[in-house]
This record gives structure tokens, sequence and C-alpha cells, in this order.
């Protein structure tokens, strides 16, 4: 996902791509995405706004059952050339440093990390999954379990009694 530094000019231009699981190197991801584009340099600087579209295959971390995630985001990007200056903790984010000598900018990392991020932390096939039976593994949101609890264990039994006494 390289864009050569000749093709960017001070009007907008479009750049599409569409790579693979393998290209970004997110198995996750089912099959290729939509990348694209708009560049245009600002001096020797550029920026970057964009869009990735993908699906992704995750695992509900619930019911353990596979379900599919859209991504669909907008992105911002400053490409800045790599000076002696520090860069001020604003510049720190939603950036790209490259090199004068560069001839392209790359991508790639940029848009796997924008991917990753939109992995959530605890991944649900939906808001109210009910996860699997606890006596026979099976999974609440397909089928109903009716098992009794015969498990009773008798280290909670004091506190049933006083449960029962307040009630």
């Amino acid at each position: 996902m390289k864009v050569q530094r000749s093709h960017i000019l001070n009007q907008e231009k479009e750049f599409k791509f569409t790579p693979s699981a393998m290209d970004v190197d997110i198995p996750e991801l089912c099959n290729n995405a939509d990348i694209k584009l708009n560049i245009y340099s600002v001096g020797e600087n550029y920026f970057c706004h964009g869009l990735i579209n993908g699906e992704l295959t995750l695992q509900c971390d619930i019911c353990l059952s596979d379900y599919f995630l859209k991504i669909d985001s907008k992105f911002d990007v400053y490409i800045k050339l790599n000076n002696s200056e520090e860069l001020s903790d604003h510049d720190k984010s939603d950036i790209i440093i490259i090199e004068k000598n560069d001839i392209d900018i790359d991508f790639l990392d940029y848009v796997r990390d924008l991917f990753l991020l939109e992995i959530p932390l605890q991944k649900r096939c939906k808001v109210d999954c009910k996860g699997l039976c606890s006596t026979c593994g099976g999974n609440l949101n397909k089928e109903s379990c009716n098992h009794e609890n015969d498990s009773f264990d008798p280290r909670w039994a004091v506190l049933k009694e006083l449960k029962n006494k307040l009630d």
C-alpha cells in the first residue's frame, strides 16, 4: 500500500487499494478490504483523509460462536518529513513520519493499526448474548436448557438460610 510521492499534487488525488488478510497481516479479515486514500501536498508535507471498509470474522467471548463485524471507518493522517525538530504531543497522533529521500509513502502499518483498533476488547456476537449453559455447554442463544441445579455447594447453605430469613 505504497503511494509514490511524485504522484501527489497540490490538488487532492484519490488512490484505491484492496489488500488481502495476508497483506495486512490480520487473519480475521474475511475478504479483501477496500481502502480509499485522498492525498494532497501541503508544502513539503502531505495530508490524507481516507476510508477503510472490510469485514472481520470474530469469535464471541460469551458463547464462542463466530460472527461478522463490519468495519467502515474514516481517518485523517498527516504525513510529515522527518526533521530534527521535536514533534509536539499534538503532532504525535495520526501522523506518519517519512524521510526526505523516501520515494513513496507506505500506509500498510497505519491501515493495519486502524483495523486492529476496530476490534472490540470484549467480542460479543450481540449485545444480549446469553452465553453457554454451565451444565451441558449448549449455546443458550440457540437452545433452551432445562437442567435442574442438583449440584448445590453445601458451603453456600448458610447464605441461603440468611436469604430465606430476609425474604
